[in-house]
């Protein structure tokens, strides 16, 4: 993502002292990216109450770069397993400082009911939902600054732009809204909700 985006993301946020939770990533692994202790610090100067939280595999998790998110405002790290076993590099981070306890969270996907992220993926046990809250809870923004869906892999349903309109302004529209309250009573009109809540193949 350009820094122009995600700075312009943030800066629409901090005119209403945002405090809720900022997680850089969207079907990708953030620690790729050799900014992140950069650009969280932007947005934690900008976001003081929001809480920064890292979703990520674990595998590029060392505590060096534990660290260097930590001092640079992140509050809390999602480590989801994906391999039969995380690095060294990782599991030394908790086993060798334990006040990374509260801070750190692992968890295992196995045996768990999980979105199809819109009929992208077949899950084991997918999740068949009757109704959808989770386009009301929160929001992707794409690299080019597409507000999406976080289900929304393939930018099916752009709900407006970053960079031609104020977020807030995506978020308030009449269209966005109306979308969101028929999701949450199970009207699903979208092709993507459809195939998501496997109302559609």
């Amino acid at each position: 993502m350009p820094e122009e985006v995600f700075r312009k993301a943030v800066d629409d946020l901090s005119a209403i002292k945002y405090s809720g939770r900022l997680s850089p990533h969207f079907f990708g692994e953030p620690l790729m990216d050799k900014r992140l202790p950069e650009l969280m610090a932007y947005a934690h100067a900008k976001l003081p109450h929001a809480q920064i939280v890292i979703h990520t595999n674990g595998i590029l998790l060392n505590y060096e770069m534990y660290k260097k998110l930590v001092d640079s405002g992140v509050s809390g790290f999602l480590v989801t397993q994906h391999t039969k076993n995380f690095p060294k590099s990782f599991t030394s981070i908790i086993k060798d400082n334990p006040e990374t306890q509260n801070v750190i969270k692992v968890r295992n996907l196995e045996g768990l009911a999980l979105f199809n992220r819109a009929g992208t993926v077949k899950p084991p046990i997918a999740r068949k939902m009757k109704s959808c809250h989770y386009v009301s809870d929160e929001i992707s923004i794409t690299y080019t600054g597409e507000v999406v869906c976080t289900n929304d892999f393939h930018v099916k349903h752009s709900f407006g732009n970053v960079l031609n309109n104020n977020l807030l302004d995506i978020w308030g529209s009449e269209w966005f809204k109306q979308i969101r309250k028929e999701v949450r009573k199970g009207k699903f009109t979208l092709d993507m909700c459809r195939k998501c809540a496997l109302h559609e193949e």
